[in-house]
């Protein structure tokens, strides 16, 4: 069984196949990283979505009002970037590598 740690190396396919990512060809590199930018913006827009279209506690004058304005803020303000999985950067490294 492999440890949590090393499987930020390894890219499981839609078919369930695993591959080191250093065994992925440049143009697999390439669409799995187009691939997770777009998963990405998809989840950051379905979270905002549901903050905005969620009501916020009633009294404004609460500590919970406060926590719920933020999170909805953080949300408003995030990019894709902040929803990408550790792989991605993993990803961009490798292919970055073999270009230079």
């Amino acid at each position: 069984m492999r440890r949590a740690e090393d499987m930020t190396d390894v890219w499981t396919t839609e078919e369930g196949k695993e591959i080191e990512i250093t065994n992925m060809t440049e143009n697999h590199l390439e669409n799995t990283i187009n691939m997770l930018e777009r998963w990405a913006e998809r989840k950051r827009l379905s979270v905002v979505s549901a903050y905005l279209s969620t009501p916020g506690p009633n009294n404004p004058n609460t500590i919970a009002y406060d926590c719920w304005e933020n999170k909805v803020n953080n949300a408003v303000n995030s990019t894709y970037e902040d929803y990408l999985p550790e792989i991605y950067w993993k990803m961009r490294e490798e292919l970055e590598g073999r270009e230079g």
